[in-house]
């Protein structure tokens, strides 16, 4: 069963900034600590204490059947025993690497896409036309419009590469789009739900008649969002 690569940063939503990595990566991990299905969720960090804050964020979740294990980095043993190892970002180049030092069958990796538009994440989905990627590695798009990005982004860099080495490197990254999900047992349903939107307008001070825009996300042109395609679409 999967080893999650863990840093609790990236799935902790309760410090002073949240973004969008943190929420999804918490809702991922909490969804899979809840299915009966895995019966051992094993946490690949550096450092025992690491282990310890993955316990506290998933324990509580867990069926009885579910047993937590801790995989320090450097173990492949470990890792050829769980069978797939989940990193919560696109930065896979290291670990692909360092198991090829030992078995590139031992075990599979699947990375996740995440803020691609900021220099760290188009460095690290390039460096993916050179590391030792297989068949049986996956970096999970969100979006097909997610695909279409990373995908341009690795024709780039093998443009590149074919102009340096007068080779182009073939590219059989395996690139599945599975839209991130929704924990829907944090939102009200039911009688719960029935007045949330009057409930919500009057708390705002909002109008019967005024129309509301609701945004989520960070507006931040360089790495995620551009406001100008939101200011045209509510001028239309």
């Amino acid at each position: 069963m999967p080893a999650i690569v863990y840093r609790k940063g990236s799935f902790d939503t309760g410090g002073p900034q949240l973004v969008g990595l943190q929420a999804a990566n918490r809702n991922f991990l909490e969804a899979l600590a809840r299915d009966e299905a895995v019966d051992d969720l094993s946490c690949y960090a550096p450092e025992r204490k690491d282990f310890e804050d993955f316990r506290s964020q998933v324990d509580r979740l867990r069926p009885p059947s579910t047993t937590l294990s801790f995989i320090p980095f450097g173990d492949q043993a470990g890792l050829a025993r769980a069978g797939v190892l989940h990193r919560y970002d696109p930065f896979m180049a290291s670990h692909l690497w360092q198991r090829r030092f030992v078995d590139q069958r031992l075990y599979s990796v699947a990375g996740i896409i995440h803020s691609i538009s900021s220099q760290p994440s188009m460095a690290a989905i390039g460096n993916l036309v050179v590391a030792p990627f297989q068949p049986w590695d996956a970096l999970i798009c969100t979006s097909k419009a997610g695909k279409d990005a990373v995908t341009t982004l690795l024709g780039n860099w093998a443009e590149y590469l074919a102009q340096r080495l007068n080779a182009r490197p073939a590219i059989n990254l395996t690139l599945p789009i599975i839209p991130l999900a929704i924990d829907c047992a944090r939102f009200d349903r039911g009688d719960a739900a029935a007045d949330v939107r009057s409930r919500t307008r009057a708390q705002l001070g909002v109008g019967d008649d005024d129309i509301v825009v609701l945004f989520v996300g960070r507006l931040t042109f360089k790495r995620k969002t551009h406001p100008v395609p939101m200011y045209l679409a509510l001028q239309r």
